[in-house]
């Protein structure tokens, strides 16, 4: 919770610097040039792979800070499936970790699941991978995986979405 805070707080300050990018010459894509191997770069990873990434980090980091005021505003329709889900769970008794993750990637990608005739593998496989990593038992491995698995899923849903 901790470092959320501390990420919204540097976001929407960074977000408040590009605004004055005229007076300043920083705006969101040089602020996240400067910022991105700080907070998306794992601690394990050679400066070659750095370099080699480096343009989607930074491509990822300017995506938060244009969109700072909103990144961690809760949406109304998903509020609005929350609630939904909630009241049935309860309803119902069922698991609600297995449903509550899907519900949330529902969400997120709800539109392209509506258009989509069943053809794209790759984001099936994701969603099926992201919902079994956040179902496994509390571990370290899990949040090791959690943590990967986030990562990589919000890296190609901002490249896939681009």
């Amino acid at each position: 919770m901790q470092n959320r805070k501390l990420l919204l707080k540097l976001l929407n300050l960074l977000h408040r610097v590009s605004l004055s990018s005229a007076l300043n010459r920083m705006n969101a894509t040089n602020l996240a040039t400067m910022f991105a191997p700080h907070l998306l770069c794992p601690r394990k990873m050679s400066a070659e792979e750095l370099r080699l990434k480096s343009q989607s980090l930074t491509g990822a980091v300017a995506f938060m800070i244009e969109n700072a005021p909103d990144l961690f505003r809760l949406p109304s329709s998903l509020s609005a499936d929350l609630k939904e889900f909630l009241k049935h769970s309860a309803a119902t008794d069922e698991k609600a970790e297995d449903e509550a993750v899907r519900t949330t990637f529902t969400f997120c990608d709800r539109k392209r699941s509506n258009d989509a005739d069943g053809s794209d593998t790759t984001a099936v496989a994701l969603a099926e991978l992201f919902a079994h990593v956040h179902a496994m038992p509390d571990s370290a491995k899990k949040r090791q995986l959690v943590k990967r698995v986030d990562f990589e899923l919000f890296t190609f849903v901002f490249l896939f979405l681009k």
